[in-house]
C-alpha cells in the first residue's frame, strides 16, 4: 500500500521552494506532485520538480567512489572509501592548506536541501584544517542577491509587495519562467494598473494587451 509524504521540491530553484507531495511503496517513488495546501506554491510544481524523481532509483547514479590513475584515459574503475580518502588526505597534504579549497556543487544538495547538512560539514572541516572553503552560490544567486542588498530592496520588498505596488520592474539576469512563484505575484498585478517589467534598460516596444506590460528589448546596433 502506498503512501503520501508531504515535502519541498529538492531542486533548490530559489527562491521557490515549492511544495511537494511524494507518493511512496515499498520504499521506492510512484510519483510526485505539486502541493496544493503550501502557501507559496499552491499545488504547482515545474518541470524540474515533476523530474526530481528520476534522481533516486536511476541507473547511472554513482553510488560508489570511481577513481582513475591518470586523466584523460577515462579509465575510471570502482575503489573502496578507505583508498580514496587516503587518496585525498595525501594530495592534500602535498599541496598545502594555503592551496586546498573545498568545494561543494548544488548536486549534494539535492537530497538534504532543508538541513544542508553536507555542505555545513564539508565547511566545518575547512575550518578546521584552515584551506578556504568556496560555496556554489557566489556564481549562482549570490552576487544579485548582494546587489539587490546594497540598493536596500531587501529591507523593503517581498514579491508580494513588488506585485501589488511596483510601477517598474526590471529582471536583471532573471529568468522569469524559472521563478513561478515569483513570477505569478508580478503577473497578477493589480486590476486597472500597468505593470512594466522589463528585461532589458534598452529601449523597446511596449504592448498594452494586459494589466501587465512587456517590454521586448530591441537588437542593439553594432559597434562600429
Amino acid at each position: 500500500m502506498s503512501t503520501v509524504v508531504r515535502t519541498m521540491c529538492p531542486m533548490n530553484c530559489h527562491p521557490t521552494l515549492c511544495g511537494m507531495l511524494v507518493e511512496i511503496e515499498d520504499g521506492r517513488v510512484l510519483s510526485v506532485k505539486g502541493d496544493p495546501d503550501n502557501p507559496d506554491s499552491q499545488g504547482f510544481l515545474c518541470v524540474r520538480g515533476q523530474a526530481s524523481r528520476e534522481i533516486v532509483g536511476n541507473s547511472v547514479r554513482l553510488l560508489h567512489p570511481m577513481v582513475r590513475d591518470r586523466r584523460g584515459g577515462g579509465d575510471w574503475r570502482r575503489a573502496g572509501w578507505d583508498e580514496v580518502l587516503d587518496r585525498i588526505a595525501e594530495r592534500m597534504r602535498a599541496a598545502g592548506r594555503l592551496a586546498t579549497a573545498m568545494w561543494t556543487g548544488h548536486g549534494v544538495a539535492a537530497n538534504n536541501y532543508g538541513v544542508r547538512l553536507t555542505g555545513n560539514l564539508v565547511r566545518r572541516f575547512a575550518n578546521l584544517y584552515g584551506c578556504q572553503s568556496w560555496g556554489a552560490q557566489m556564481i549562482c544567486w549570490g552576487l544579485g542577491g548582494f546587489g539587490l542588498g546594497l540598493t536596500g530592496l531587501l529591507e523593503t520588498s517581498t514579491k508580494e509587495d513588488m506585485g501589488a505596488h511596483a510601477n517598474l520592474i526590471v529582471l536583471w539576469g532573471a529568468n522569469l519562467a524559472s521563478q513561478p512563484n515569483t513570477a505569478r505575484y508580478v503577473a497578477a498585478s493589480v486590476p486597472g494598473r500597468s505593470t512594466k517589467t522589463s528585461s532589458d534598460c534598452a529601449a523597446a516596444s511596449v504592448s498594452r494587451t494586459s494589466t501587465v506590460t512587456t517590454w521586448a528589448p530591441r537588437r542593439r546596433a553594432a559597434a562600429t
